[in-house]
């Protein structure tokens, strides 16, 4: 099944034209037998227990690998906002590697939890994690409301 399976058997469940040839060559899911009244469950409540999916771990290293575009803009917007306010605080040097990327956010995120106060620097000492990246735009956005506007 791709992501124009779904496109097909929306067009043929309630005859609509098709968008392109792409979702012409697809499946649709009642080829599939997904809906088929014999896969029904007798208890509807109780929710079907389905393999977790096979991710093999990846173990390359890509702190050396050249941001892409859309990492730079990202990157670049925490840098601008984060000189911003704390313009005694900003990088000396370009960011151009997912290594460069990681490391001033680590350190950033550090900073941060320190700026917001214990609570939240006690939590997750000296690990970070997916959302911590919110708590350097929260320490940003507290230091700039603080800041008198030009």
């Amino acid at each position: 099944m791709s992501h124009s399976s779904f496109l097909k058997t929306v067009h043929e469940k309630w005859g609509l034209p098709s968008l392109s040839s792409r979702e012409d060559a697809s499946p649709y899911f009642h080829d599939t037998g997904l809906f088929s009244p014999t896969l029904q469950r007798a208890n509807m409540s109780a929710m079907p227990n389905f393999a977790a999916p096979l991710i093999p771990v990846d173990n390359t290293d890509y702190s050396k690998a050249i941001m892409s575009a859309l990492a730079k803009a990202i990157i670049g917007i925490f840098t601008k906002l984060w000189c911003k306010a704390f313009p005694e605080d900003c990088p000396t040097k370009e960011l151009k590697t997912q290594g460069d990327a990681a490391a001033f956010l680590s350190d950033k995120v550090n900073k941060a939890k320190i700026k917001l106060g214990p609570a939240v620097a006690l939590r997750g000492q000296g690990e970070t994690n997916d959302h911590d990246w919110m708590l350097v735009l929260q320490a940003v956005a507290q230091e700039l409301k603080n800041k008198p506007q030009p």
